[in-house]
Formats: C-alpha cells, structure tokens, sequence
C-alpha cells in the first residue's frame, strides 16, 4: 500500500520544479486558457470526484457485507453505521453535482431542484452496492482493512485539503475575475504567500486544489489486489490509470478559473506525500492492528451472501 521508489524519484522533483516555474508563469498561464464555458473544464469539476465516491459507496458496503455478526444487537449497529457510510459517499456525489449546477458563480445554464441530487446518489448506491457484493473476495479480512484504510484516507484528505485553504486563503481566479474584470490582475497572489484571513470561504479557496487531492485519493484501490485477485499483479496500471485521471481533472480545474496551476500541482504533490507517508508507515501498524483482532473471531467476517 504505498509508491514505488522510482515514482517518488520522478514525481515530487517533477513536483518541486513545476511549482518553482508556477511561481512566475501562474498568472500568464490562468489567463491564457481561462474559460468557464469550456465542455472538457465542466466535465472534470462535475465527474472528476466520482471515483473517489463510488469507492467510498463500495468501501461501506464492503464492510457491511464483512460486518460483525457474532451477536444479533452488534450486527444491527454496525450494519447501520456501514449503511450510513455509504449513503454519506452517495450524497457526497449527488450533492456535488447539484452544488455546482446552482452555484451562482458558475455559468451552468441548467439549475435544478434540490431533488435532483437524490437519483444520482441513487446510482452511486446502486453500482456501489452491486461493485460490493458481486465482485469475488477471497480475504473478507484484507477487506475490511482496505475499506477502512480509504475511509481514513479520505478523512484525512478532506482534513488537510481545508486546513491548507484556511491558511493560504489565496483567492480564486474566476472569483476575481466576475469581481474586477480586466483588474483581476492587480489582486492574483502567488502560490508562496500565506494570507490567512481569519475565517474559510470557497472566494478564498484556491490553494491546493481539492478537485486534484481527490481525483488522487483513490490510488488506495491499488491495495485491492490482497482480495481480489483479479488485480494482482497489475498495481502499477492502476497507480497509472488513476494518475492519468488526476492530472486531467487538474486541467479541468485551470480551465475552469477554479485553480493555478500551482495549486493543482500543489494538490498533486500533497496527496501523493500522504498516501506514500500512510502507506509507508500507518498502514502496517494498522493492518496488524486489525487483523489481530479480526482474528480472534472468524465469524463477524463471514457475508451473509456467501455459502457455508
């Protein structure tokens, strides 16, 4: 659960020099391709995260599939907290698209109902739930492990992310933009300059990009190959896969003046570091942790869909 040496000997020099040239060229880039009408922009700010979120869905049903049955009250206790997970994940995904639909400084010419969100956290529930309990586990421990390893990651992602924009508060492109026009300019501070403000708002929002975090943040499904088998072996195609998917929604975010390719890049940099630190030092003291305990009692890991 965690990067080769090799892609921490590429990415965070990458990383590093592409920050340092951001320094000087993030203004000139922003209002070079700037364009909130653009299909590609649109398309990432409202599907970049859904990876993210069907694995979140899949992950609460994983563990309630797993759950502890070795009495009838813990069954029910832990079925609703798993049940509560996923539906969390599900209107997380639901209530993204319709946040940004209605968001006023967004040009979306369609603004639906709050209602809207429902059949689409609807669907996350639906292709989550059938991910979850159709797809063949042959280690119901590891699983366990891994669905609450992507809990706290994602946790932990959405902690960090909003503590970082509190204290950089640098201000967004497009916010600066429908405020002041051609003097949008005269306002742009560079990626280095922390002006912490005293309270959080999505104006002061740019830094890092959580679009990026999150499109990252579902590297964890590389970890999935202890139990299922199908992707033994093929860890570093999904390592790929997912940073592909990353660094296009990064795009998508510049294009749409929601952030400077420094803050992408930022974005990048701090979620790959977090994963590789988790993986590289939590995640064995957490997978001994609780396989131990997992261990004392098989039955609370027996599914009630598989046979006897």
């Amino acid at each position: 659960m965690k990067i080769t040496k090799w892609e921490r000997f590429v990415l965070y020099p990458l990383g590093a020099a592409l920050l340092i040239l951001f320094a000087f060229y993030d203004l000139p880039i922003m209002k070079s391709v700037f364009n909130e009408n653009n299909i590609f922009g649109r398309m990432g700010e409202l599907g970049g995260e859904i990876p993210l979120q069907f694995l979140g869905v899949t992950c609460g049903f994983w563990l309630f599939r797993f759950r502890d049955q070795s009495t009838k009250a813990r069954s029910i206790l832990w079925g609703i907290l798993f049940i509560v997970i996923a539906l969390f994940f599900a209107g997380y995904g639901g209530g993204q698209v319709y946040s940004y639909l209605n968001n006023k400084d967004n040009n979306y010419t369609f603004h639906p109902h709050l209602w809207f969100a429902v059949p689409i956290a609807l669907v996350y529930l639906i292709g989550g739930g059938l991910i979850a309990f159709l797809t063949k586990i042959s280690n119901p421990k590891e699983a366990v492990i891994f669905a609450w390893f992507m809990i706290i990651m994602y946790f932990s992602t959405l902690l960090l992310m909003n503590l970082l924009k509190f204290f950089w508060a640098r201000p967004r492109w497009r916010h600066l933009y429908a405020e002041f026009g051609d003097g949008a300019s005269d306002y742009f501070k560079p990626w280095y300059i922390l002006s912490c403000n005293g309270h959080f708002s999505d104006y002061f929002a740019s830094f890092p990009s959580g679009h990026t975090m999150n499109a990252l943040c579902w590297i964890v499904l590389a970890g999935a190959s202890s139990f299922i088998n199908g992707f033994k072996g093929k860890e570093w195609i999904i390592r790929l896969v997912v940073y592909l998917w990353a660094i296009l929604v990064a795009m998508s975010r510049t294009i749409m003046g929601a952030h400077f390719p420094s803050d992408i890049t930022a974005g990048f940099v701090i979620e790959l570091l977090l994963f590789d630190l988790m993986g590289s030092f939590f995640f064995p003291w957490f997978h001994d942790k609780v396989l131990n305990h997992l261990s004392k009692n098989e039955k609370p890991l027996k599914s009630p869909s598989d046979p006897s």
